[in-house]
């Protein structure tokens, strides 16, 4: 055997030094890769796996943890539907291909955890799928393809499908990922590994090389985060066609073959998407991020020899160019030899099919053998199946034989083509069946049958399949029952019930499919026969809904401000359950605050769209054009749905608006003039040409009389608001000055948006303390005799109040000074008391004066 020179130990052990070196015990820098696994148990339970790779050489970093948290979301919106805690239940070292290659200083660890969880259709029935998301950091220090590798984490991601579809389970497990590398690889030399996996449920797999994701945050282990997720970035000269450079490059064929030729040392991270599909529809993707590390120093010695004699041939051959042809009898066995140049060699033979996909490692009677030296031959016979592997033309097998050389073996190929005739058979037919071509129209609702029988001459027994592209036959309920099932002989009824209550006919109504006899035949050579089938569901009459509202139009103009609703009705006349939605088209409904509740019932439902246009919502520089439809949905038994559309167009812009206008009644030229000691009562009223709400108020920052009794209330109204000034000046604002003047400033404005209006109005009330006659002379006489002529006596030119000098009372005496009558009312009025005839005394008094005279009076 051929061990790794002493260059391999230390380019891996200064790796290994420069990780510790970087690696930080709180981030932990020695992440290798990992995946993730959604595995069904039973019913709707689950088994959620997670594997991850650590570095084991560097020893300072902590141990896996012994619990992590995964998160799933919906892939059609991202949202977040659960988390699962995983526990920690299995740890192993990963074995190398050739345990003789293996380093202390190259140790990789796989860590296992695992929780059964639960996925309930109800939750889980989004057709679009869902993912799984787990993120770590960090990656090792010093990988030389990527940027930044100790600040870089991972993001283990798996999609995977409903669990339901067509109101069936659905069930399906994600793919079993590939063996990780355990292995190093060496400079200038070809790498090569089967990287694939397995599929629990027989579906296909695809391979492809992607740019690794990176985790959302430098930390250990950040909250797993909704799609999309960053990416690593590569290092100058790196891009998916080029992760490990090289002749060739690092390569994964569809199948999932790794090669590469490395032309550097280092340490290399990449990413491994491997996406399921079944029926050629996709259904579910996992990643695996792995690395891969390139030494140099590694000499290996030559590979074996190897050399084939195939039937008819003297002589053993490194290259059979022509290709074998077997008849159905013929002896298909053939001779092979190895040598080794060098000897000490343990070698291992297989065969490998190049144009096809299946087992052949079978036709080895002999796969090991040791060569001792140079000289000794390691010779087998090889007999090929009875069987071809391909029904039409020539198939390739490889014949290999590979030594224990480290890293990987060194290899040496003989390719075969071969030609085989297969063993005689005869297909199966339909004997009850005479047309090959079925094509019905079925009434809903219906159970139909066909019976089938078929014979088989070879006595072979057969299988009796629904073929079909574009549907799954066993989810819409197509069953073939078997009634006798012997060697030559099978009878069976093909059934189906076409009952929308089953199945969702309105969805898919027309099915194409093939009923398909074949027999086991030992080398299952496809020998069948076929009836084409089309079928067409006749589904009941379906009444689309019906929309109406209150609008008498659909494109509408609506100023802005305006409070703006009406209601919305669906109805069908099969007495459907009707879903009512609006949809904006080219604006949010929350953007501007718009209410309208979607509803659902049988036969009638109503909701009410409602829209305040407020001046704070909208802005018709930035958007004056909103688009928006109701849609009714029928829910019809068979899923036969028919809507109706309702397109409303609005275009919302600004009215014009014209100014309050602001009139005080009484005042000329903005002036108005009152006397000391007077009630003053001004009418204000505002008036809005638009008829818009109004309200009046005084202007802030004009100053007011220093006074407690002037009074104005702020007023309101629809078009008009009417307000009254009211003040009693008093004495004190004269202060010494005989006249005083004060500004009064009046503001009106309308509610009018999103451009109010408004008016100011300012006037002056001049006050004046007036002066009082030194004398007056009221009139001395009276004639209260009901003649209707001075009856009465009142003094109407009294000397005016002031300031100073005010009104107190008036009073009349006889001679004797016995007051008879007194009033303290300026605008009295006295009918003489039936007082007789004769002269009187009279006083009027002032605060600060008296006048007195005499007063006669005559009946």
């Amino acid at each position: 055997m051929i061990r790794p020179f002493h260059t391999v130990k230390l380019a891996i052990v200064l790796f290994t030094l420069l990780w510790w070196l970087c690696g930080g015990s709180s981030l932990a820098n020695h992440i290798v890769g990992g995946e993730l696994e959604l595995v069904h148990v039973q019913g709707f339970r689950y088994n959620l796996n997670l594997i991850q790779y650590f570095d084991q050489a560097q020893s300072a970093n902590p141990g896996p943890e012994p619990q992590l948290l995964a998160y799933i979301y919906r892939k059609s919106d991202n949202v977040f539907m659960r988390r699962d805690t995983l526990f920690l239940t299995d740890q192993a070292t990963v074995p190398y291909t050739n345990i003789e290659c293996s380093l202390d200083e190259l140790k990789t660890l796989r860590a296992f955890y695992t929780r059964e969880i639960e996925l309930l259709p109800e939750n889980f029935d989004d057709p679009n799928g869902y993912y799984v998301v787990w993120e770590r950091c960090c990656r090792n220090a010093g990988i030389v393809n990527i940027v930044n590798s100790i600040g870089a984490g991972q993001t283990y991601y798996l999609e995977f499908p409903p669990v339901v579809k067509n109101g069936r389970p659905f069930i399906n497990s994600s793919p079993s990922l590939f063996p990780p590398l355990s292995d190093y690889a060496c400079v200038n030399q070809l790498y090569y590994t089967d990287f694939a996996g397995v599929d629990l449920d027989g579906d296909s797999l695809a391979y492809t090389l992607v740019t690794p994701l990176n985790s959302s945050a430098l930390q250990a282990l950040p909250i797993p985060q909704p799609a999309p997720h960053p990416e690593v970035i590569w290092s100058q000269g790196i891009d998916l066609a080029n992760v490990i450079p090289g002749n060739p490059s690092l390569r994964i064929t569809n199948r999932g073959f790794i090669t590469v030729k490395p032309e550097k040392i280092g340490l290399y991270v990449f990413s491994v998407l491997c996406q399921e599909f079944r029926k050629g529809v996709k259904i579910g993707e996992v990643r695996r991020d792995f690395q891969m590390l390139v030494v140099d120093g590694c000499n290996p010695e030559p590979p074996p020899n190897l050399k084939v004699r195939v039937p008819g041939s003297l002589s053993f051959n490194s290259v059979i160019r022509d290709t074998l042809v077997f008849r159905a009898g013929d002896n298909k066995c053939f001779d092979i030899q190895v040598t080794d140049p060098v000897g000490d060699k343990n070698i291992k033979m297989r065969a490998v099919g190049v144009n096809f996909e299946g087992e052949v490692e079978g036709i080895f009677t002999l796969k090991e053998g040791y060569l001792a030296t140079a000289d000794d031959i390691f010779n087998l016979q090889v007999c090929l199946s009875k069987c071809p592997y391909v029904s039409e033309g020539p198939y390739l097998i490889d014949i290999i034989a590979a030594d224990d050389a480290c890293p990987l073996p060194q290899m040496d190929t003989v390719r075969l083509a071969v030609i085989m005739e297969p063993p005689p058979n005869q297909a199966p037919r339909y004997v009850n069946q005479t047309s090959k071509m079925i094509n019905l129209t079925l009434d809903e609702g219906i159970s139909y049958s066909l019976p089938l029988e078929g014979i088989d001459l070879d006595d072979e027994t057969m299988v009796l399949d629904i073929v079909a592209s574009d549907f799954d036959p066993e989810e819409w309920g197509m069953q073939v029952a078997i009634g006798k099932d012997e060697a030559g002989s099978i009878e069976a009824v093909f059934e189906w019930e076409t009952g929308c209550g089953s199945f969702p006919f309105g969805v898919k109504n027309q099915f194409d499919f093939t009923l398909r006899l074949s027999d086991n035949d030992f080398c299952m050579d496809n020998s069948r026969d076929e009836i084409q089938v089309s079928l067409t569901v006749n589904l009941p009459v379906n009444n689309p809904p019906e929309l109406s509202t209150t609008l008498g139009s659909y494109d509408l103009q609506i100023p802005v401000g305006t409070n703006f609703s009406f209601p919305v009705t669906a109805t069908d006349a099969d007495g459907d359950v009707i879903d009512l939605i609006a949809v904006p088209v080219n604006f949010s409904f929350e953007d501007y605050l718009i209410n309208f509740s979607p509803v659902s019932g049988p036969g009638e439902v109503s909701s009410t769209f409602s829209w305040n246009l407020g001046c704070d919502l909208i802005d018709t520089e930035v958007q004056d054009y909103f688009e928006l439809n109701f849609v009714a949905a029928d829910n019809d038994f068979c899923l036969q749905t028919e809507t109706a559309v309702i397109s409303l167009k609005i275009n919302v812009f600004q009215e014009t608006n014209e100014s309050p206008v602001i009139t005080v009644a009484g005042v000329e030229n903005d002036r108005v003039t009152i006397n000391s000691l007077e009630f003053i009562e001004l009418e204000v009223t505002s008036t809005d040409p638009d008829n818009d709400f109004l309200s009046i108020d005084l202007l802030d920052g004009v100053p007011l009389p220093p006074s407690e009794t002037f009074e104005f209330n702020r007023v309101e109204g629809q078009g008009q608001a009417k307000g009254f000034l009211r003040w009693a000046p008093e004495c004190f604002l004269f202060d010494e000055a005989r006249e005083v003047s004060y500004k009064v400033s009046f503001l009106s404005w309308d509610t009018r948006c999103p451009n109010p209006k408004f008016d100011t109005l300012s006037i002056f009330i001049d006050l004046i303390d007036r002066e009082s006659p030194g004398e007056f002379l009221p009139a001395n006489i009276f004639t209260p005799n009901g003649d209707g002529i001075n009856d009465t006596y009142s003094i109407p030119d009294l000397p005016v109040d002031n300031c100073d000098d005010q009104f107190q009372f008036f009073k009349v005496m006889t001679r004797e000074g016995t007051n008879v009558y007194m009033t303290r009312q300026r605008d009295f009025v006295w009918n003489g008391d039936k007082l007789p005839s004769g002269v009187y005394y009279y006083m009027v008094k002032y605060s600060q004066r008296s006048f007195n005279g005499v007063l006669s009076i005559e009946r």
